[in-house]
């Protein structure tokens, strides 16, 4: 099992909102430069229908220790209201991230998020084992 000593790689998780809507499904590309994070994220569009059907964004925040905040900007459109702010907790092993994320200019408006790491898959080598058959 691998041992993760920073958030670098890639997750996957959802987020929800506060009022009764479907999770939103979410892909994020972590870099962990020594706490300094960046980023960037893809979601199925759910709020902007005249930007296609997948939204992407960027990445900006910082790690201590077990504690995570980051901002997320998302490409093409300035949003009114400004841009989500993220804060979790990180599990012991580095491989799981929960908390609340809200926009400071609508308070009250947010929710919850959850991200997994995704491992690296595993390379499997194949032994393969001669016999020798005497005739």
């Amino acid at each position: 099992m691998a041992e993760y000593r920073d958030l670098t790689g890639h997750w996957v998780g959802l987020y929800r909102y506060t009022a009764p809507n479907d999770p939103v499904p979410v892909e994020i590309e972590f870099v962990d430069d020594g706490g300094a994070l960046t980023g960037t994220s893809r979601e199925p569009n759910t709020f902007r229908p005249d930007l296609g059907s997948e939204l992407s964004a960027r990445l900006a925040g910082e790690r201590v220790e077990a504690w995570v905040q980051f901002t997320k900007t998302y490409e093409g459109f300035s949003q009114p209201g400004g841009d989500p702010n993220y804060e979790g907790l990180i599990n012991a092993g580095f491989t799981r991230i929960a908390g609340l994320w809200h926009f400071p200019e609508y308070p009250g408006f947010g929710g919850s998020f959850v991200l997994h790491r995704k491992p690296i898959a595993n390379a499997s080598i194949t032994r393969e084992q001669s016999v020798d058959i005497e005739v």
